[in-house]
């Protein structure tokens, strides 16, 4: 455990930063859109399928190391970015997808969301099943989480008729309010483990649960898993794990004005989120009654080209679904790695 307040620019207050959009947006130029389409026709005539996409094959002269400096500024900033301006009139959701993809191979390394291997996620109401479908696939409320994955994308190809906003809160600053008010369950959140469900989606030979640390701390920097919304009753979470996620949550609803910063996405915007100290949530939606106009975000996950390090106890879930966050999830692509920024 730090043993003190965590004092980086992650620790933000959302009420601060919705006044200067300037500090976490970046609208793409003329040449950068022109880049883009270039690199499109480019991979749409050498027939490339999604998967053997990598940066050296989707070439983006200035807009390529311009991400690069971005994704450095997410890593050691604020932990988000918001892009605005990606083409899409005219374009099909096929082509919109493989243009969005290819622009984050400069970025990070794209990884699998499941144990299906899929690779771009479709963020809809697809009118599942509840008990397997996942809630990105709902128009329901999500509560405040994190994905498995060093990074988290998603492209606005359709928003909703109404609702669907996009709250963010930084991890950092809840667990100094944490630390300040409650050392005690900071503790309980850093040393015990916490088993979390799968929701039918366990990749093979696996239990239906997985166990993760609510917060680590490793090599000077913050690691979290975020608040998931189902829990397993067997093996069961302590009174005291009860007690401080129930703290957490009561920080995240009682002081939300203050803490979140609200995205109200439009067509072309992708948001960027680092995992180990965002939160991530989305308010419910009602969709256009024409299928053709109704709510549709494009979500990838990535894993950082510069390694990080994160603690050898984090790596449970992302072992279960191949996805260590060291060196072996590098070998799933052909693709330049950076050593450094």
């Amino acid at each position: 455990m730090p043993p003190g307040p965590i004092e980086t620019r992650g620790a933000w207050l959302g009420q601060d930063l919705a006044s200067t959009p300037q500090r976490w947006t970046y609208h793409l130029t003329g040449t950068d859109v022109a880049e883009l389409c270039h690199a499109l026709g480019s991979v749409r005539d050498r027939g490339l399928a999604l998967h053997q996409i990598a940066s050296r094959d989707f070439v983006l002269p200035t807009l390529g190391p311009r991400l690069k400096t971005l994704t450095r500024d997410i890593a050691e900033g604020l932990g988000f970015l918001l892009l605005r301006g990606f083409p899409t009139e005219g374009l099909s959701v096929e082509d919109i997808t493989t243009l969005y993809f290819g622009c984050l191979t400069h970025v990070g390394l794209p990884i699998a969301q499941s144990a299906g291997n899929d690779l771009v996620g479709h963020v809809r109401d697809e009118g599942g099943p509840a008990a397997t479908t996942r809630g990105y696939q709902t128009s329901k409320a999500l509560g405040y989480h994190s994905d498995s994955s060093d990074l988290v994308a998603l492209f606005c190809v359709k928003p909703a008729a109404s609702g669907g906003l996009s709250k963010i809160m930084s991890a950092v600053k809840v667990h100094n309010i944490v630390q300040a008010e409650r050392p005690d369950l900071l503790r309980v959140l850093y040393e015990q483990p916490f088993h979390c469900s799968w929701s039918g989606h366990e990749p093979k030979g696996q239990p239906p649960y997985y166990w993760v640390r609510f917060f680590s701390w490793y090599g000077g920097r913050l690691q979290i898993s975020g608040i998931k919304e189902r829990y397993v009753d067997d093996p069961p979470l302590s009174p005291e794990q009860r007690e401080a996620v129930a703290f957490v949550r009561g920080i995240q609803e009682s002081r939300e004005a203050e803490l979140h910063l609200p995205m109200d996405f439009e067509p072309g915007d992708v948001q960027i989120l680092d995992n180990s100290i965002i939160w991530h949530s989305r308010t419910a939606f009602a969709d256009h009654e024409d299928p053709a106009l109704r709510r549709h975000l494009l979500r990838v996950w990535l894993n950082y080209y510069a390694e990080r390090p994160v603690a050898p106890d984090f790596w449970n879930r992302y072992d279960a679904v191949g996805q260590l966050t060291s060196s072996p999830k590098r070998a799933l692509f052909d693709v330049e790695v950076y050593d450094t920024w």
